[in-house]
């Protein structure tokens, strides 16, 4: 069976449904943000308020549409959720994701996580404040990094990586 999703022109914002033969990856955008309070380094994580993953941890991103770029669509997420423009650094990394939810549809999910040069705006991001575009009531919050061992934050590979340091853009495959 075909899949049907319908596309907004940037343009004309006229809406138009295009039929794929075949079922394909979902494709989000991710965006890491360190801070630092004056004695530990922290990053900026959202809340999530819906499933999956409902009351856990994530970074501020969401789902790249028909019509932009990876890097359009984490600055847009970014803007939605923050309420302020800002810039990214570069692709850090690439994770794939195999999953299947609560109804057992099976899902093919890339998501590609950008470093953001924080400017003093999103530095002054109050904890707890709710984000202006999330679904479902998502909340902001500065999470220092040895303090996020204690919560669970999706996804889990970004404990093993030095987001600062290494230069080298980086690929995770999960399979859940």
């Amino acid at each position: 069976v075909p899949l049907r999703c319908k596309i907004y022109q940037r343009t004309k914002m006229e809406a138009k449904t295009y039929t794929y033969k075949y079922p394909h990856p979902s494709v989000t955008t991710d965006c890491v943000i360190f801070g630092f309070d004056g004695t530990k380094l922290q990053v900026l994580l959202v809340e999530r308020g819906l499933e999956p993953y409902k009351g856990k941890w994530a970074f501020p991103g969401g789902f790249v549409k028909m019509d932009e770029s990876c890097e359009e669509g984490a600055l847009r997420e970014l803007k939605e959720e923050t309420g302020i423009d800002c810039e990214l650094d570069r692709l850090a990394a690439i994770h794939e994701n195999f999953f299947a939810d609560d109804d057992g549809v099976f899902f093919h999910e890339v998501s590609c996580f950008f470093t953001v040069k924080p400017n003093e705006r999103l530095l002054q991001i109050k904890d707890g404040a709710r984000t202006d575009g999330g679904p479902g009531g998502e909340y902001l919050q500065w999470i220092d990094l040895d303090r996020s061992e204690k919560i669970t934050v999706y996804p889990e590979f970004y404990r093993t990586m030095d987001f600062e340091n290494d230069r080298e853009v980086k690929h995770f495959v999960s399979r859940e």
